[in-house]
């Protein structure tokens, strides 16, 4: 198996293709409800276009919903089946319920979940470090990660959730 270039006219997609045939395989991926936490950049802008590329269906949030339109907009260009976009702040309880609530409105299932949005703030050394940065940035990359884990666990069929990564916290673990 390999993967080549696949130009329709208007984007380009990844196709993966049986080594020697040149017939195209079908992607797990294809029809498959991905959410995407932080969407509107970076990673997991990158990460939509990517899925995007496999033809799977697209759940994306952030705060900044401007950028999040566009970033579903280039999904839906790049091969998305569906991309649709709802402000989320993962530090808020109540932003992840309502974004949750928005998602079961889309689908009743969700297979991947790409923890994503989080941050960084202040460049200070541990000696001054400021609670207020330390508190902001754990409300987002760890609470956040637990709040929509725990949010869209029910929408996550059984036999998938031992394969739920938490891609965020490995993220800035390793400084990525």
């Amino acid at each position: 198996m390999s993967e080549t270039e696949h130009s329709d006219g208007n984007s380009s997609t990844r196709k993966q293709v049986v080594a020697g045939t040149g017939k195209a395989m079908k992607s797990r991926l294809k029809d498959k409800w991905i959410l995407i936490t932080g969407a509107s950049s970076g990673f997991g802008a990158a990460a939509a276009r990517l899925f995007a590329g496999h033809e799977a269906k697209l759940l994306l949030g952030a705060r900044r919903i401007d950028r999040l339109k566009k970033v579903a907009a280039e999904a839906r260009k790049a091969g998305a089946r569906e991309a649709h976009c709802h402000k989320l702040d993962v530090s808020q309880t109540s932003s992840v319920k309502a974004f949750v609530e928005w998602a079961r409105t889309k689908t009743s299932q969700v297979d991947v979940l790409i923890n994503n949005a989080g941050g960084a703030l202040g460049a200070d050394t541990v000696a001054e470090g400021k609670d207020e940065d330390w508190e902001t940035m754990l409300q987002t990359n760890v609470l956040g990660v637990l709040r929509m884990t725990r949010a869209v666990l029910p929408l996550i069929p059984p036999r998938r959730r031992q394969l739920h990564y938490q891609y965020g916290l490995f993220r800035r673990a390793h400084g990525l």
